[in-house]
């Protein structure tokens, strides 16, 4: 399940999540996400459209939480 992937991966709470970094590999894409400490690292299971419905997802709860991370 990909809630127990991004557990797996250090992605605990949003505060773990900072955002993705897409790499371009031929004809193929790669995304990492940024943890909080800076390290990126590969889920599987997350693509392009994952990663943007995750910033989306982050950026509603940053909205919802005005002076939080």
């Amino acid at each position: 399940m990909l809630i127990e992937r991004l557990a797996a991966a250090g992605f605990h709470t949003y505060a773990d999540y900072t955002g993705h970094r897409i790499h371009r590999q031929g004809t193929r894409d790669t995304v990492r996400l940024i943890r909080s400490d800076g390290s990126a690292v590969q889920v599987a299971g997350i693509g392009p459209d994952k990663a943007i419905a995750l910033d989306v997802w982050l950026s509603s709860i940053r909205q919802d939480r005005p002076g939080r991370a």
